[in-house]
Formats: structure tokens, sequence, C-alpha cells
């Protein structure tokens, strides 16, 4: 594969269609890579058939010379089986013959070099039209996560609006529905419990709270339709654990909801999944909550 050099000169006539060709080439090769949903094919086949291409048009942008060397022969075989015809004929086969080695001698070392410089221009041509593509699908992409992050959180106001309604309509003290705010100095395990109740108010399980302190078991978050255990700690959260929260939830006929400050085992998402257990992961100190499996991705966007 040829070597990319920066082209500083002032381009020949020739030199310029070459360009153009090997752009519009480059182009083509890019287009029908991006149609093909192949991005990987820009450093493989589009490179190897965009050497072929400045391979051709290098040697395409040179006349041919076995014209000139046809001609000096020609004349030379007339200067000797007619010499009737004089020096004149034999002057001109000799001049034919020199412009043939001159041409010659000049193509052997400007086709090359075109050659590398086609190449060049081809594949920034393909660069250039993979980067405009890319940031054109990013931008798509941008839009379409922007519509539905709105969509999303349209959604879970109006199902907040509607939890809080029903339950001041049933005279169920309403609590604070807002998200809690970072604590840069992180909580307690008391604080954490406080914090998912927070998180679960702002999801739309309005009558969340606190059930009563324990040292690291049983429910720590309950409200009529769900009961949440709250692990603040370095350690991963295992599957004997989630399996232990799947038992209570189902004797209570609750839906169970798993908070962390950590992550969990894979055996553990694995289980969750099987059992019906939203697995979520906060932060105290960043004022974040982050669904780890896909029920628990269901609750955060459409709300409990």
């Amino acid at each position: 594969m040829p070597r990319s050099l920066p082209i500083v000169t002032e381009l020949t006539s020739r030199e310029r269609s070459v360009k153009l060709a090997a752009e519009n080439e480059g182009r083509r090769f890019a287009d029908a890579a991006i149609a093909a949903g192949d991005w990987d094919d820009e450093d493989g086949a589009i490179a190897g058939r965009m050497v072929e291409t400045a391979r051709r048009l290098a040697d395409g942008a040179y006349f041919r010379t076995g014209t000139w060397l046809a001609a000096a022969i020609v004349a030379f075989m007339a200067a000797f089986l007619v010499p009737d015809l004089g020096w004149l004929v034999a002057l001109t086969a000799v001049a034919l013959g020199v412009v043939w080695i001159v041409l010659t001698v000049r193509r052997a070392k400007a086709v090359p070099a075109l050659y590398e410089k086609a190449y060049y221009w081809g594949m920034a041509s393909v660069r250039e039209h993979f980067a405009a593509r890319l940031e054109q699908l990013q931008t798509e992409r941008r839009v379409e996560r922007e519509a539905e992050q709105a969509r999303l959180r349209a959604l879970r106001e109006a199902h907040l609006a509607e939890r809080r309604r029903a339950a001041e309509a049933a005279g169920v003290a309403v609590g604070d529905l807002r998200g809690p705010e970072p604590q840069p100095f992180g909580v307690s395990p008391q604080g954490a419990e406080r914090l998912v109740a927070q998180w679960m108010r702002s999801l739309g399980d309005v009558t969340a709270d606190v059930t009563q302190y324990t040292s690291d078991g049983g429910i720590d978050v309950a409200s009529q339709d769900y009961i949440a255990q709250v692990k603040h700690y370095t350690g991963m959260v295992g599957v004997g654990e989630v399996r232990e929260l799947a038992g209570v939830a189902s004797t209570d006929h609750r839906t169970a909801l798993f908070f962390t400050s950590t992550g969990y085992a894979a055996g553990a998402i694995e289980f969750a999944d099987r059992a019906g257990v939203a697995l979520f992961v906060y932060s105290a100190e960043e004022g974040t909550l982050r669904p780890v499996n896909e029920l628990a991705a269901q609750f955060y966007a459409s709300g409990l």
C-alpha cells in the first residue's frame, strides 16, 4: 500500500483531473460502505479498491509510448528498405526514437509519483465522507435520545401526579416527591434508607417510607405495593441476599426492589431477572440512581 503524501505543490492540469477522479471514486466507495453498514470497510476493502483505482488513474493520465516506438521502427525500416527516401527519413526515425526514450523515462518517474498522490487524494475523500456521515448519525441519535428522555420524563410526571392524587383522595400523607439532592460527604446506613425512600417517592410510590431501623437485614423501606432492601457498604450484593428479599416479597404479595451503593454479582442479577426483583445502584454523593436490570429500567422509565 503506498504511503500517504501531503500535496503542497501547485497541481498540473493532468494532476487536477486525476485528483478530481480519485476524490469521486473515494466518495463512491464510502457511500457503498455506508449503505451496506460496513464501517470497518474503510481500512479494509476500500483501501484495496483505492489502490487499484489510483494505479489505473495514474497510468491513464499519461500517453502510451508504444505508438512512438512503433513509429520509430517503421521509419527506420523505411530508411533501410527505401534508400531513395534520403536522410530526412532516417533523421525522422532517430527523432521518433529519442521521443520514445524521453517519454518512457518520464513515464517511469511520473506514474508512480502520481499513483501515490491519487491514493492519498482518494483515501482523504473516503475519510472526509465517513466523518461527515458519522457526525450526521451522532446528531440524529442525540436528537432521538433527547426526544425519548423528554417522553419518559413526561410519562413519569403524569404517573407521579396520578399516584399523588390517588394518595390524597385516600387521605394518605404524601412526602417530598423530589429526587434526593447530592450529598458530597456521603450518608450513613440509616441516611441511605431515607435517601432510597425519597427515590421511591420521586419514582411515583408516594407512600414509601423507612421502616424501623435494623442492623443490616429485613425490609428497610416499604409501601403498600413495594418493599425495598438497602445495602450501604463496599461489597457486591450476592445471590443469597436477593433470594431472601424475593422470598419476603412473595409472601407479602408485593414487588421487591433492591438498592445498593456498589453493585451486584452476576448470579444475583440472573436470579433477580427470574424472580422479578428490580435492582438499582444509587450514589448519595452524586445524587443519582441507576437501574441495573430490565425490570428496574422499566420502573425508572415509567415510574412505580
